[in-house]
């Protein structure tokens, strides 16, 4: 009854602020306060320590092995303090990073995987962040499943943290439904996105005439496995941070605990 009273909620904020992203996510943020209604006290918070930064998960569960755990950080961008906060709370959780350009001090916490990820092997220009600025340039992009395979060995992922500067759209949206990493079998439990303003000034061509709010109906359309449980602007631009969760799939039911969350409502 909860997700259906989100969903109705949703979808007039859409209807309403269709062409207008930053509003339609004030009204998105108000429906998963009032009608998924998870108490962020309730949550993991692995602040990045930028600029407030919050990556909001639900806690494991006490009965779940932290040794079948995977996180991956997708864009890491220099910055690891969420993931020092994640091996501090699980330890024997495995962390891996994928990051062709600056990885901070990240190989002390995880294994680090250095390249970009898409959705075929190719060498393409992203937007990287080198010595503290943003910069064009090309990259050796490998296709995401190949990355898992090689290097986590494994297409089931607890957590999944993206930030890679817009490209992240093109990825989340082929973990659903149809799409060629969910017909890849690669299942994922928890995401913290960091959704990009198509407006923000260094965005990528390929966002610019992106609609975030279409992006939001689509990714969370039928039969989407995911809901959001958290959503904040983040940055002037403003980016928005969002957490979506799999209440699908049974072995993430079982790590997370998602009955007591979402059941009972």
């Amino acid at each position: 009854m909860a997700k259906l009273k989100f969903d109705i909620c949703m979808a007039e904020a859409a209807r309403i602020y269709y062409t207008e992203a930053t509003k339609f996510f004030e009204e998105f943020s108000y429906c998963i306060k009032t009608y998924i209604s998870i108490d962020e006290t309730e949550m993991d918070n692995f602040s990045n320590s930028v600029l407030g930064e919050k990556k909001m998960f639900l806690p494991m569960s006490f009965d779940y092995s932290q040794e079948k755990c995977r996180w991956v950080t997708i864009g890491i961008g220099g910055v690891t303090a969420a993931e020092e906060l994640f091996k501090e709370k699980y330890p024997k959780c495995s962390v891996y990073g994928i990051e062709p350009a600056d990885c901070g001090n990240f190989s002390k916490i995880g294994k680090l995987i250095p390249y970009g990820v898409g959705l075929e092997d190719a060498e393409t220009k992203l937007t990287i962040l080198e010595k503290g600025k943003y910069i064009s340039k090309t990259m050796k992009v490998v296709e995401f499943t190949k990355l898992l395979d090689e290097f986590v060995g494994s297409r089931f992922i607890h957590y999944l943290t993206i930030d890679i500067e817009g490209f992240e759209y093109g990825i989340l949206r082929e973990l659903i439904s149809n799409g060629q990493f969910a017909k890849a079998g690669i299942t994922i439990c928890q995401i913290d996105a960091e959704l990009h303003n198509p407006k923000f000034p260094n965005a990528h061509e390929s966002i610019k005439k992106l609609n975030p709010v279409q992006f939001i109906l689509d990714f969370l359309d039928k039969p989407s496995p995911y809901i959001p449980i958290f959503n904040v602007p983040y940055l002037k631009h403003p980016h928005q941070k969002v957490t979506f969760v799999n209440i699908v799939d049974a072995e993430c039911r079982e790590a997370f605990n998602t009955e007591s969350y979402f059941d009972k409502k």
